[in-house]
């Protein structure tokens, strides 16, 4: 699949993406189908994950979905409301222990519905516990018609070794949106945007060190506008017991998401060159075009996604505070056509 991105532009991953669903989903237009897992939290990168899933899917099916549920509800309804059909569960960087309540309820899922053709949007793998990892190669297992995407190499290899199912690798689901263009001018000429969650690696730069280049933040300790939440949630809490309430939810999770991934969107492009270490904040820079220096998290999930894809000329991969200050250093006087950075 890596192949099969001929350039490094977002069009080229979007193909991609739709050409790894041709080959996966041959004959599905029209048929019914459920996204289970929407993230109604502030971590952007997970909006942006579920809009272009979204979108992708809907372009595979040509329709909507008939079914949707948040992260780790288990989709009590799903039965009922879409009889037939393939689930989808999504992507994103919590296969494993790391998120437990997440991966928990996909474990639930594939237990309570092993009469449903599941198919897992791509993720990065990463297991803590073999107790933990054991638990998931039974669930696996034991599912007659499930499928795992994944959106890097070594996941790649890790699920082919360890896992019973079909195992895929494409792109991540944020590039069904294909290219956005930035929701306002910069305003600096540095942006971080640094996690501050248990995926933060040992050693980063701390956000004193980079605040001396300019704003530093991390989308996830801004909470959604508050009426954005309240007026929606209501609506979230329906039990879709018909077509024309899941509709209703259906339209509340994308306003929300939406919302969520534009406040990210407009976080990142006020730096003419962004600083971070989340995935989705390379992801977003990448589908606006804005140069952006990128750290590892954790468990290497970052640079391993990178590493597996054709990469821009906007990308720059960076170790350490030394790294960033070359980079930044660099762009503030003429380079050679090489650059002369880490990429």
């Amino acid at each position: 699949m890596r192949d099969a991105v001929e350039t490094s532009s977002p069009e080229a991953f979007r193909n991609a993406l739709d050409r790894l669903l041709e080959t996966l989903l041959p004959s599905v237009h029209g048929q019914p189908w459920a996204l289970l897992d929407w993230p109604g939290h502030t971590n952007v990168g997970d909006s942006a994950i579920w809009l272009g899933a979204l979108a992708a899917l809907e372009r595979r099916f040509g329709r909507p979905p008939a079914f949707l549920s948040r992260s780790a509800e288990f989709p009590h309804g799903l039965d009922d409301a879409m009889p037939e059909g393939i689930v989808f569960l999504l992507g994103g960087g919590n296969f494993g222990d790391l998120w437990k309540s997440v991966h928990e309820s996909r474990l639930r899922v594939l237990q309570g519905f092993r009469h449903r053709r599941i198919i897992q949007l791509p993720q990065s793998i990463h297991f803590q516990s073999q107790a933990s990892l054991e638990a998931t190669r039974k669930a696996v297992e034991q599912h007659p018609d499930f499928t795992l995407l994944v959106r890097d190499k070594a996941s790649f290899a890790f699920a082919e070794t360890q896992f019973s199912c079909p195992a895929l690798l494409g792109p991540d689901m944020a590039y069904g949106l294909g290219s956005l263009a930035p929701p306002a001018p910069a305003d600096t000429d540095v942006f971080s945007l640094l996690r501050t969650d248990l995926e933060r690696q040992e050693g980063s730069p701390e956000r004193r060190e980079l605040a001396r280049f300019g704003p530093c933040e991390d989308w996830t300790l801004r909470r959604a506008p508050g009426l954005h939440r309240a007026v929606d949630a209501m609506v979230l809490d329906l039990s879709p017991r018909s077509p024309a309430l899941m509709r209703l939810r259906e339209r509340a999770y994308r306003r929300y998401a939406r919302k969520e991934v534009l406040r990210g969107a407009r976080l990142l492009a006020r730096g003419r060159l962004v600083v971070t270490d989340r995935l989705h904040a390379h992801i977003l820079c990448h589908l606006m075009g804005r140069p952006h220096v990128v750290l590892d998290n954790s468990y290497g999930k970052i640079f391993g996604f990178i590493e597996t894809w054709p990469r821009d000329g906007n990308t720059f991969m960076a170790k350490g505070l030394k790294d960033i200050e070359a980079i930044i250093g660099s762009r503030s006087r003429p380079v050679p056509a090489s650059g002369g950075m880490t990429r």
